[in-house]
């Protein structure tokens, strides 16, 4: 399933991660696990953020995803379903009317 997966780093553990240099490891394995099709890093609200898209395969891929952006930045997550045009448009056509 597509997901979006946004992240706000806690800026105490973010600053940290920086000065240890471990933020850039964290996100590169999280995107080497996940293989995004977008990824981008933003600041809202004074915070560090991400935002990847992705294909979930299950559930189960929560754990072994986020585990990491929990313990090393102390990241709040969301993860939110998400479609593109052409699973609007196969949604559609399953659903006429």
């Amino acid at each position: 399933m597509r997901t979006m997966l946004r992240l706000m780093m806690d800026t105490s553990a973010g600053n940290a991660a920086i000065r240890n240099r471990d933020v850039q490891n964290v996100i590169e394995d999280v995107a080497i696990k996940i293989h995004p099709v977008a990824a981008s890093l933003y600041p809202s609200k004074g915070r560090r953020c991400a935002l990847f898209v992705f294909d979930m395969t299950g559930s189960s891929d929560i754990s072994e995803i986020l585990g990491a952006l929990f313990v090393n930045l102390g990241a709040g997550l969301e993860l939110t379903p998400v479609m593109n045009s052409e699973d609007l448009r196969t949604g559609r056509a399953a659903r006429p009317g």
